[in-house]
């Protein structure tokens, strides 16, 4: 979770994964937006990545799957990016 308040919306969206263990949080401040995904292990939660932050507004519409390998997000106007872990 962010490490001190900012202005931003973080928890704007939010997506679970389907057994709990994957969540992807998406934030929206006036300088743009991202996602961070974030990893249950043993009851603790840990960010694995924060794509950069840019205009395109990352964080206003996502989505996860229910393995939590496939994530879509966008800002809902605009074509969505998708992304997807290999392992």
């Amino acid at each position: 979770m962010p490490s001190k308040p900012t202005q931003s919306h973080f928890g704007r969206s939010v997506a679970l994964s389907g057994d709990g263990y994957t969540a992807l949080i998406g934030m929206v401040d006036d300088k743009g937006g991202m996602a961070a995904v974030y990893i249950r292990s043993k009851n603790r939660w840990s960010q694995l990545a924060g794509p950069p932050r840019g205009s395109f507004i990352f964080g206003e519409a996502i989505a996860l799957s229910s393995n939590g390998a496939t994530a879509a997000m966008g800002n809902g106007q605009k074509p969505a990016w998708v992304f997807y872990s290999a392992d």
